[in-house]
């Protein structure tokens, strides 16, 4: 699926993302652990969805056959897609902000290309 895409390719997309709202007014999610300094304060923040590739990717699984074909965030721990053979078939989990950025974006564009290829 990455066939023909370099680095540049898979960051800075034109455009801006809009899963989640990119200025939240306020706090949101949980507070942090009960020795937080300032005391309960949240986490959470986003500032801007401009540039993104993945709004949102999950954690890989650790156990089962699901390969990631991206990787990213701390320890590369996460994965906007992955595949998995499925009987005669495969799954394909795709976290990618394609539907914002693949009009505006040419990296973008190839991949949702060769995906649904």
């Amino acid at each position: 699926m990455t066939a023909g895409l370099d680095f540049p390719d898979l960051r800075d997309w034109a455009g801006s993302s809009t899963l989640l709202e990119p200025y939240p007014n306020g706090t949101w999610e949980k507070p942090l652990p009960y020795n937080a300094e300032p005391p309960m304060a949240w986490y959470g923040w986003r500032w801007g969805g401009r540039g993104a590739v993945a709004t949102a990717s999950v954690e890989k699984p650790h156990k089962g056959p699901w390969r990631p074909i991206l990787q990213a965030e701390f320890e590369l721990a996460y994965s906007p897609l992955m595949e998995l053979d499925y009987g005669k078939g495969r799954l394909i989990w795709c976290m990618l902000d394609l539907e914002d950025h693949a009009a505006l974006d040419p990296g973008a564009l190839h991949l949702a290309s060769q995906i649904v290829r």
